[in-house]
């Protein structure tokens, strides 16, 4: 759950300033919905650690809990090696959506699962 859902949902937008606006959001926007039953939660990267926090903080809202390329956070995400940096440095100078987007891939996705990805188109 994010924040654009927030506000089409007419609840205050919460900035991503941590973990815990990324919870509330969540709470308004079931609240907001009417939604009183667990929901099945899936998590991505970040996402993922967010998704833990709302299955420990609220285990009554929460009916099961899917995670996908996700950390402990803290330490573990520093990048480890000069290509994992330099590519960390992009996410920081590139704040565009193509420049997210790349970051992104860069790091969940190993060169050769995004290469198996990529067909040729047909001619």
């Amino acid at each position: 759950m994010n924040a654009t859902i927030a506000k089409r949902a007419n609840q205050a937008a919460l900035s991503y300033t941590g973990h815990e606006s990324s919870l509330a959001s969540h709470y308004a926007l079931q609240d907001h919905v009417g939604w009183s039953g667990k929901a099945h939660v899936v998590g991505f990267s970040m996402g993922g650690m967010i998704a833990c926090k709302l299955a420990a903080t609220a285990p009554d809202r929460v009916a099961s809990l899917t995670l996908l390329g996700v950390t402990g956070g803290g330490t573990q995400i520093i990048p480890l090696s000069w290509s994992a940096l330099k590519i960390a440095a992009t996410g920081l100078v590139d704040k565009s959506v193509h420049g997210r987007a790349y970051v992104d891939v860069k790091f969940h996705f190993s060169h050769s699962l995004r290469r198996s990805m990529v067909s040729p188109l047909p001619l």
